[in-house]
């Protein structure tokens, strides 16, 4: 199955949307992977896992490079701007690494 995920667009969007709709439409299962995932994350095995991950990911100058272009792009937009200023000043924070500029 994990081949046809990989190979197949049309199998992976019937299964997207799918899953979309048992998400949207079935609260239990919602609550069920909710306290799931919640449980998954107290394991500190599973904690430093992802982590690593991460750490991982963000070691590569690709990933960093595509991550700083979307992050340039969405604070151009005024309402992403408006919301995270308005966060930002909430948490008493003046300014991040680089400013902010209104």
């Amino acid at each position: 199955m994990l081949d046809r995920w990989r190979n197949d667009p049309e199998f992976r969007a019937r299964v997207s949307e799918a899953m979309r709709e048992l998400w949207r439409d079935n609260p239990q299962y919602r609550a069920l992977i909710s306290e799931a995932t919640r449980e998954r994350w107290q394991e500190p095995e599973f904690r430093a896992l992802v982590s690593e991950a991460m750490h991982e990911q963000w070691r590569n100058p690709e990933y960093r490079a595509l991550m700083s272009e979307m992050t340039r792009e969405r604070w151009q937009e005024p309402e992403f701007r408006a919301l995270m200023l308005e966060v930002l000043k909430a948490n008493g924070r003046k300014q991040s690494r680089g400013g902010l500029k209104q």
